[in-house]
């Protein structure tokens, strides 16, 4: 890590994967969900479970957004 005018700019690929992976596997697990929703609907359906797994979906999804919101801020603010 270097520190440039008052910034931290992250210089190590292993530090900037260890930043990014998790918003990675975030991704891959809202569209794993996704495809696992769609394809066992009418079952869901029939339990009367639709409400929450569109709920667990949201949040899955709010997080991967905020993942990804704050690494390209961080992107565009020259820190990673």
């Amino acid at each position: 890590m270097l520190k440039m005018e008052g910034k931290t700019i992250i210089k190590d690929k292993g530090v900037r994967w260890l930043l990014i992976g998790p918003n990675i596997l975030m991704w891959l697990s809202f569209f794993g969900l996704l495809i696992w929703f769609g394809l066992h609907l009418e079952a869901i359906k029939e339990n009367n479970r639709l409400l929450m797994y569109l709920i667990l979906l949201g949040a899955l999804f709010f997080v991967s957004l905020l993942g990804a919101f704050r690494n390209w801020l961080w992107i565009k603010q020259g820190k990673m």
